[in-house]
């Protein structure tokens, strides 16, 4: 999303992070009290700054992207206003190549058996997949079987032993 103001007029353009200052126009630089609108719809009383002959409100680094505007209290008009955007180069994203997705995943995991899901691919197939490799009750009826087999040999020694 691209955040604009009204450039040439009352707005200018800036980066997350970069210091803003907004001029006020020259027919509002007496006045002494303006309402400053942040993205989230707040409002702010601001005082103006006045640096080499001219009236500023200084906005400091603004983390939150979005329409800053300042307004006048007196009339109630926008006197001017930032588009805060975050950098261009952190909006070209790109899907990253699988095999480093699967590296990537597997440093962090600690398992080498990581696979990337294909949209093609029913989901059923995977997890039945996954669950070929990590079943528990072939192991389970294996150490049944093996206990019944030990039941049966010692009751048959105890039953000779007895009779």
């Amino acid at each position: 999303m691209l955040y604009l103001a009204a450039q040439g007029t009352i707005g200018v353009d800036v980066t997350v992070g970069e210091r803003c200052q907004l001029e006020i126009p020259s027919r509002f630089a007496g006045e002494s009290a303006f309402r400053l609108h942040d993205p989230a719809g707040s409002a702010s009383a601001v005082e103006p700054l006045r640096i080499a002959g001219r009236s500023v409100v200084d906005l400091g680094r603004p983390l939150v992207p979005g329409v800053f505007t300042v307004e006048s209290v007196a009339q109630r008009e926008a006197v001017a206003a930032a588009a805060v955007n975050i950098p261009a180069e952190e909006a070209l994203l790109h899907f990253a190549d699988a095999n480093r997705v699967t590296e990537y995943i597997s440093a962090v995991v600690g398992k080498k058996d990581v696979e990337i899901a294909e949209p093609e691919t029913p989901i059923g197939q995977l997890v039945a997949r996954q669950r070929q490799q990590a079943e528990l009750w072939p192991w389970l009826i294996g150490g049944a079987l093996l206990a019944a087999a030990a039941e049966m040999i010692l009751a048959a020694r105890i039953a000779r032993r007895s009779s």
